[in-house]
């Protein structure tokens, strides 16, 4: 009987010590199965909201790791604005070996907006290209960058001065085209009083 019992106890303890140490296991395994991955975040912003047409302001692109993993062979490449209506200082094409885990790089250059036909001006995205260590390549991007830019408007048109200027001018027409007449009705006027008196005498 004291066997039956004994053999018993054994049976709950070695179930008990299973229920304790499997759990553990299933993490340690569950955590050695964890999936190591690089992930990118990009963010495409300026140094000024709003700027004046010719003004200089500064393009910023940050590149952070939010993975678990180390990104490889990471390369930047922005947009590139046409050559008519944006004036660039600086490169748009950069590349890193190795972006860490947790890491975070920077990027700048300056731009001009030199031609504009509305109060907005688009810079486009930057595109972002990475590998992982098994050689998987990611491709990431940010949002697009929009600029203000404050058009100043011609001077204002003075309508009554020009008026005055339109009048003038046609008065000036007027007698360069009407003195002549005169000049000649005012000596057929005199040549006909001189045959009149004449005449007379």
């Amino acid at each position: 009987m004291k066997n039956k019992y004994k053999l018993m106890f054994l049976m709950i303890l070695s179930l008990t010590l299973v229920m304790l140490i499997f759990p553990i296991s299933i993490e340690k395994v569950s955590a050695q199965k964890e999936i190591q991955i690089p992930i990118l975040v990009v963010t495409k912003l300026a140094d000024k909201e709003i700027v004046d047409v010719n003004e200089w302001f500064r393009v910023i692109i940050r590149i952070k790791n939010i993975g678990n993993a180390t990104a490889y062979n990471v390369t930047l490449q922005d947009s590139i604005p046409p050559d008519w209506g944006v004036r660039v200082q600086g490169v748009l094409q950069v590349h890193w070996a190795e972006v860490p885990p947790g890491a975070e790089i920077m990027h700048t250059y300056n731009v001009s907006i030199q031609t504009v036909s509305t109060y907005t001006a688009h810079l486009g995205y930057a595109t972002v290209t990475y590998y992982d260590s098994n050689g998987e390549r990611y491709v990431v991007f940010s949002e697009d960058l929009e600029i203000i830019v404050r058009i100043k408007s011609g001077r204002h048109i003075e309508w009554e001065e020009i008026w005055r200027n339109v009048a003038i001018m046609e008065s000036i027409i007027i007698l360069i085209l009407v003195t002549p007449l005169i000049v000649i009705e005012y000596r057929i006027y005199r040549d006909y009083k001189r045959e009149l008196s004449k005449g007379k005498q």
